[in-house]
């Protein structure tokens, strides 16, 4: 009886062990980049998937809803770019395994439209280009934990204040609320009903910042350079955005005005 309790006992520290290597994938599908040539009629689309949990995964299999399918080892580096010839709406889907074996399917939809080529929803032609945009709403995903130089934001460490805000040049747009005491457990934050219009073909700079007392200016946390969301076609109103470093994840949400 003694050799098998040790036996039961070891085999469930094994067991219990191996939950965080085998942890199911969680992640999502993110658009790194899109680049549209109308005159050749085709807009090429980077995709990535994006893990939320440290096992990441093994291998990828990708469907990208034009036909073209990839098998991406978890080795390999870069992200797919594929081109669409078509007007229509696609779903992307990742398949991603672990080193376990199991699998987890992830999916994002696109839509094309304004190519010249023919074939899909919408057909071809061109399309009536929009007079302005309007940003509706912002769900921030993910943020800088700690100050360039590893510093708490706030010296209580409830953590930082955050808020942003759209400037065009030097000219300030708009001021977002402020969420107080954001952690990582905190998230994800949505800042809703924003209704800020803009130039849908004029850049825009977005800043982030961590709300101080009166007698203590606020830290600067990071900035969003040349936002132009006509880059990525008028069909599209939805913006997975991140920084660099993946310190900084967010998802823009946006209307066009026609």
């Amino acid at each position: 009886k003694k050799k098998l309790a040790y036996f039961l006992f070891f085999s469930f520290i094994i067991i219990f062990s191996g939950c965080d290597k085998c942890e199911k994938p969680r992640g999502e599908i993110i658009i790194v980049n899109v680049s549209q040539d109308y005159s050749n009629s085709y807009v090429d689309y980077t995709f990535k998937y994006l893990s939320t949990n440290s096992n990441g995964g093994e291998a990828t299999y990708w469907d990208f809803g034009n036909g073209e399918t990839l098998m991406q080892p978890g080795y390999q580096i870069g992200y797919p770019t594929i081109r669409y010839y078509n007007n229509g709406t696609y779903t992307i889907t990742a398949t991603v395994q672990n080193g376990c074996g199991e699998v987890q399917s992830f999916e994002k939809r696109i839509a094309v439209h304004g190519l010249t080529g023919g074939g899909g929803t919408g057909g071809g032609g061109t399309t009536t280009t929009p007079t302005s945009l309007r940003i509706d709403k912002f769900v921030l995903k993910a943020y800088p934990l700690t100050e360039s130089d590893g510093d708490n934001w706030d010296w209580t460490d409830a953590g930082p204040d955050i808020y942003f805000k759209i400037y065009n040049g030097n000219t300030l747009l708009y001021t977002s609320a402020v969420k107080d005491e954001v952690s990582s457990s905190s998230l994800p934050l949505t800042w809703s009903n924003i209704n800020l219009y803009l130039d849908p073909y004029t850049s825009f700079d977005i800043k982030f910042y961590d709300q101080d007392g009166a007698l203590d200016p606020d830290d600067y946390m990071g900035t969003i350079s040349g936002f132009k969301l006509c880059t990525y076609g008028y069909d599209q109103t939805v913006l997975d955005w991140y920084g660099v470093s993946n310190d900084w994840k967010g998802t823009w949400y946006y209307s066009w005005i026609y």
